[in-house]
């Protein structure tokens, strides 16, 4: 895992590369924001990335969610159930998110790549498969813009 650093005022940004994916955290004061959240069982690789810059998952404000596939949304579905803080996406994830319908990679698409591209899948799928993958969980979450969970009817409320 590597981190890098950007420094803007009195706001630093890290991008976290796992070596798969990316997340960001954004650091302003005392608070905290992370930016997507990698694999399910990356979760502990976020808290890490998080101890690594002298902070603790308990500072986590909130989180955005670029888009809700695994890859992104995985690692937040745990640590939203850890340290519950909310989750904001553009108002046309949270079905996505909520796994009211599930968009991304599948057998069905996997098994339509040309036989000459079928090597790289097979180490995509090997490096991915112990990071979970295959997870269909979903996260409660707010579209951008909603004020707080108590009037807002976007809230997902499982």
């Amino acid at each position: 895992m590597t981190i890098s650093r950007v420094d803007a005022g009195s706001s630093t940004a890290y991008l976290v590369d796992s070596g798969v994916v990316n997340w960001v955290l954004l650091q302003e004061g005392t608070d905290l924001t992370l930016i997507d959240g990698g694999y399910p069982r990356q979760a502990d690789k976020v808290v890490e990335s998080i101890e690594r810059i002298g902070r603790r998952p308990e500072d986590i404000r909130g989180a955005l969610l670029t888009h809700a596939h695994v890859d992104h949304l995985g690692g937040l579905v745990r640590l939203q159930q850890r340290y519950g803080f909310d989750v904001f996406m553009d108002p046309i994830e949270v079905a996505h998110a909520r796994r009211d319908y599930l968009q991304q990679a599948n057998a069905f698409t996997l098994a339509r790549i040309p036989l000459r591209n079928m090597p790289l899948v097979l180490r995509w799928i090997s490096r991915v498969l112990p990071l979970g993958v295959l997870s269909r969980k979903g996260l409660d979450g707010l579209a951008f813009g909603s004020p707080d969970r108590s009037t807002c009817p976007e809230v997902l409320n499982r």
